[in-house]
């Protein structure tokens, strides 16, 4: 598995942003003051980040010779958590980026401000949780194999 391309994650933001933005212009139309990104989302993605890096952590010092032994089934599912927070990263930073650019179509209140904020913040958490995604698959990722040494011959 390799790690994820840097142009499938802008394409998955892109469209996330360009879905979410007419919706989030919904969700103002039927629900006004509903635009805001709750600050215990931005927290739960740093701690979401976190928690991958601590599993890849170990994965990472068995690839470098450092610890004697992982389960290759723990490694596997490192390197999918790994995969799937940059993939989801990517995507919410597309939401929260329509989410930041809904709130200033709609800027008419000081109220808006603190959202503003607030929908910042989750757009920078959602960056690292996509960087902690990448990070991580690179640490899960085997060295490439040696060539074969030629055979002793006597």
């Amino acid at each position: 598995m390799q790690v994820t391309r840097a142009r499938t994650l802008l394409a998955l933001g892109v469209v996330a942003g360009l879905i979410a933005f007419p919706l989030t212009g919904l969700a103002a139309e039927w629900w006004p003051g509903w635009l805001a990104a709750p600050w215990p989302a931005s927290a739960l993605l740093v701690l979401l980040g976190a928690g991958v890096l601590s599993q890849a952590w170990p994965v990472r010092q068995y690839v470098r010779g450092r610890r004697p032994q992982v389960d290759g089934l723990r490694s596997a599912g490192v390197l999918a958590l790994a995969k799937s927070c940059s993939l989801v990263g990517a995507g919410l930073i597309g939401v929260y980026l329509a989410l930041v650019g809904r709130i200033v179509v709609e800027w008419v209140s000081p109220v808006l401000r603190q959202q503003i904020w607030q929908a910042g913040l989750a757009v920078v958490a959602s960056a690292c949780l996509c960087a902690v995604g990448q990070i991580a698959q690179t640490w899960c990722r085997l060295p490439p194999d040696e060539p074969d040494a030629p055979p002793d011959v006597e």
